[in-house]
């Protein structure tokens, strides 16, 4: 699962690559990490506070397992082991009170639960290696089913500032994909945005944005075409606090060997001309950021393409602390 707005741009915080400040971390956290780690949840909010870390997202739905609470939806399932447990709650009322963010990170229309009962539910996927168990959003039932998901995840956590949607996607590697679907799906994600800040919540974005083997990032309407995403359509249809744009250079380096092409220095060439795209579609983001995977690169060099940004979304936890990450280097 891999890991996507306005009038006036605004280019300030999280949009320029020439500040020499400390960027602001975000930071992911999927609660299935302590499972396999030697880290208790109190010593993971440590290093998020000894790191300065100002966001915080969540996996409190997991697609595979379920919430990681106690849950009324039907047909989603809670996650049984710290799910079942109010550790959760604590932890985020422990990182209000560091004045920590915290949001709900989620992957849009995704359940293994829903996907696997309810086989009419499915997404059109025509990718055979992998399976991401994504609904279609042309199914009215699906919307309101994971609408009550999201609805109920925001409920059950009122000291959350906000909501991250990761990733929305209408189809998997169908191209072209059906303009109904696209279009129901930013429809879908306005309705969403409005219900979240109704309830005093802010909204961010991260969206998948996938580069051609010069470098080049892929054209809207590729991205139309292959996942039935219309960037620029849901960049308007509503107001996103923050937006960050997915630029791994390792995940393309990995993809087409070209390391003259994907290194260190890509994600910045990358990222301006993302902007500059925005400009040509007469998209206005008030806040720009960019998300970043630890994945294989070298820490030194993670420190050094950290230091031209302002705003920063690293994926994940459980690989910063592995890597043993430290904020003051940049």
């Amino acid at each position: 699962m891999r890991l996507f707005k306005l009038f006036i741009l605004f280019i300030s915080l999280g949009s320029a690559a020439t500040t020499t400040a400390a960027p602001r971390l975000t930071m992911r956290f999927d609660p299935g990490f302590v499972y396999t780690s030697k880290q208790t949840l109190d010593q993971i909010s440590h290093f998020w506070i000894k790191n300065k870390i100002k966001r915080v997202e969540i996996l409190l739905n997991n697609p595979n397992f379920g919430a990681f609470f106690d849950t009324h939806v039907p047909g989603q399932p809670q996650e049984q082991g710290l799910g079942r447990t109010q550790e959760m709650k604590s932890l985020i009322q422990k990182l209000k009170r560091h004045h920590i963010e915290v949001y709900a990170w989620v992957y849009p229309l995704r359940s293994k639960s829903a996907w696997t009962s309810h086989p009419e539910w499915r997404a059109p996927s025509c990718e055979q290696a992998k399976n991401e168990f994504l609904l279609d959003v042309k199914v009215p039932a699906v919307r309101a089913w994971y609408s009550a998901v999201i609805q109920e995840t925001v409920s059950n956590y009122p000291a959350l500032n906000g909501v991250d949607f990761a990733e929305p996607i209408s189809s998997l590697g169908c191209a072209p994909s059906e303009r109904a679907r696209t279009e129901a799906l930013t429809a879908w994600l306005k309705s969403e945005v409005v219900h979240i800040q109704r309830a005093h919540k802010k909204v961010s974005l991260t969206p998948t944005i996938t580069a051609l083997p010069s470098g080049k990032l892929w054209p809207y309407q590729k991205i139309r075409d292959q996942f039935g995403t219309d960037l620029p359509a849901i960049f308007k249809s509503a107001h996103w606090d923050e937006v960050y744009p997915q630029l791994n250079y390792r995940e393309w380096l990995d993809r087409y060997q070209l390391p003259k092409v994907f290194h260190s220095q890509w994600p910045k060439k990358a990222f301006l001309e993302f902007k500059t795209g925005l400009k040509h579609e007469h998209v206005h983001l008030q806040k720009i950021g960019i998300h970043l995977e630890f994945g294989d690169i070298k820490m030194d060099s993670l420190y050094q393409m950290l230091k031209g940004f302002n705003l920063v979304d690293l994926y994940d936890t459980h690989l910063a602390i592995q890597k043993k990450f430290n904020a003051q280097k940049i």
